[in-house]
């Protein structure tokens, strides 16, 4: 199915380049799992002690509505929307709304749910979105990288929508495909 012939798990493990996509799948997970319980109790009282991520029912509705669309496309779109968001401290324009159904596979009737998804993962602290992933990149002293990526419409071109495509996919496969 890939072109890659190393196991997801040693691929998403090794991608030290781009933490961005790292830190892009943290935040879907952190999102996903803060609205979904498997164990009630436990799940009520220790996740929030562990995570930043707090129940919202905005979000829990938009991930409920998106899981219609299917567990992988929901997926794929929150990560390339925490994927953007990470990018830039600007909002979420129709663009890059469209970008994220785009490059997801949606058609374009899923462009509203694609903008709400978005507008989830947009809700990151502007502070947050400031800093964390422009430490991650100096601490790799590749400052310059992360400005050339910032701000810059990445999912704009195709090639790079197939690649993050790919690497969602990645992503997905080493998430065990929740």
């Amino acid at each position: 199915m890939y072109r890659y012939w190393l196991p997801p798990r040693l691929i998403t493990g090794n991608i030290r380049a781009n933490h961005t996509f790292h830190e892009s799948f943290a935040n879907t997970v952190e999102a996903l799992g803060s609205v979904f319980s498997h164990m009630p109790l436990s799940d009520h009282v220790f996740y929030p002690l562990n995570s930043y991520v707090r129940q919202n029912e905005k979000m829990r509705d938009v991930l409920v509505r998106a899981a219609a669309r299917g567990a992988e496309r929901r997926f794929t779109m929150l990560f390339l929307s925490y994927f953007e968001a990470n990018l830039t401290a600007e909002h979420a324009s129709d663009r890059t709304c469209e970008q994220v159904a785009e490059t997801a596979g949606c058609a374009s009737g899923q462009y509203s749910l694609s903008r709400e998804l978005t507008e989830v993962s947009f809700g990151l602290k502007p502070g947050f979105r400031e800093t964390t992933t422009p430490a991650y990149f100096d601490l790799l002293d590749m400052g310059a990288e992360y400005q050339a990526l910032a701000d810059g419409n990445w999912l704009e071109k195709r090639e790079n929508q197939s690649f993050a495509r790919e690497v969602a996919a990645l992503f997905w496969e080493a998430a065990g495909k929740p």
